[in-house]
């Protein structure tokens, strides 16, 4: 059995169906040769509520293969920060019955300083005598997907971007940002898709626990990530920019920027999405040639 705790969100939604997909996958013949570390058959037993969860574990522990746990992107930032007491309690539990623990969590696209760090996590972690036999951190960036427009969780500035391009015909950009261009460095953009293979493969081939950055490597403009979606959509681009209120004149602060050198080290080589191909792919129905028209389905 492996758990997923906030499956009734963006995020953990798409990894109840990755792990539930990776299943059938097992019994046919298109597995490309490589071993998988669960068995077919193997139950995904989704929670959304986490306190639900720490009633029903001491019960059935010792079914447990994994337990995964994808945070919410609530609109509250300085909420959606890595959650010390959940993340120590769940950490003791998962010790204490000897299960492995997966959890993800939003890092804030802008950065800011916090009480407790995953960092200071790692020190916490060290000291204690019992641990889990495998535990991952991941500090997520801006992930966008299919289906996000979850109730009570904000959305990615892809999913901002779509809905004024197909309520509007154009995109708008502060003045400051006439001067951008394709090239220009900007945020980093992680197509959902490719977090859930990050988080299945740590759970197939187990490599140093610790705390991982998660993103594309990619940092994109705005007006890139515009063109992007007039491109995925077959609509010429439209950008208009505006004056920018005197108090968002400032420089913006720092964006997140996941360092993925822990990553790679950990032996993950699967190339990422680029912001151009995730959006083409998004906008594009599963299996046909057509732009879809709805960016939820």
């Amino acid at each position: 059995m492996i758990v997923v705790i906030g499956a009734d969100g963006f995020l953990g939604d798409r990894m109840v169906v990755k792990l539930r997909e990776a299943d059938r996958f097992l019994s046919s013949e298109r597995n490309d040769g490589e071993e998988d570390a669960f068995a077919k058959g193997t139950d995904v037993v989704p929670f959304g509520d986490i306190d639900e969860f720490f009633s029903f574990l001491p019960s059935r522990y010792q079914d447990i293969e994994w337990i995964v746990f994808c945070d919410k992107r609530i609109p509250n930032a300085a909420a959606s920060v890595f959650r010390q007491e959940i993340v120590q309690k769940l950490w003791t539990v998962t010790a204490r019955y000897s299960v492995p623990l997966l959890y993800a969590f939003y890092q804030p696209t802008e950065l800011q300083v916090t009480d407790f760090s995953p960092d200071r996590f790692v020190l916490w972690a060290g000291r204690q005598y019992r641990k889990p036999p495998f535990w991952y951190i991941f500090r997520v960036g801006e992930v966008y997907g299919r289906q996000e427009d979850v109730p009570g969780e904000t959305t990615s500035r892809v999913y901002s971007f779509y809905r004024q391009i197909l309520s509007t015909g154009e995109i708008t950009l502060p003045e400051r940002e006439r001067a951008e261009n394709e090239t220009s460095d900007g945020r980093d953009y992680l197509y959902v898709q490719d977090a859930v293979r990050v988080f299945y493969w740590f759970m197939q081939h187990r490599p140093a626990n610790g705390v991982y950055d998660l993103g594309s490597g990619f940092g994109r403009s705005d007006l890139a990530l515009a063109n992007a979606i007039f491109r995925a959509l077959k609509l010429p681009p439209r950008v208009r920019y505006t004056l920018a209120q005197p108090e968002a004149s400032e420089k913006e602060p720092e964006s997140f920027r996941p360092d993925l050198r822990d990553l790679r080290k950990a032996g993950y080589r699967k190339p990422f999405f680029s912001v151009e191909k995730g959006v083409k792919s998004l906008l594009r129905k599963p299996h046909g040639t057509e732009i879809h028209p709805v960016f939820e389905c």
